[in-house]
């Protein structure tokens, strides 16, 4: 597979990963770091919280964790 360029600020070609991008910025300004360093975003309770305690719809309402349990059982 091939990888293909899109101009920037192309949401009509880019929906998902601009919608992803979206949801990220709004999830990760809701939680609350002990600092503001640019790599707050890969703290470890922000991962914890995204995919242990977040719900999402992309996996019919299960969290990351709970999606990976049901697959790697059945």
């Amino acid at each position: 597979m091939h990888q293909v360029h899109i101009k920037p600020a192309s949401p009509n070609r880019n929906g998902k990963v601009g919608r992803s991008h979206l949801t990220d910025q709004l999830e990760f300004q809701l939680l609350e770091y002990p600092t503001t360093s640019p790599s707050t975003r890969s703290s470890p309770s922000g991962r914890s919280h995204y995919n242990l305690n977040r719900l999402h719809s992309s996996l019919c309402g299960l969290t990351p964790y709970e999606r990976l349990r049901e697959h790697l059982v059945s």
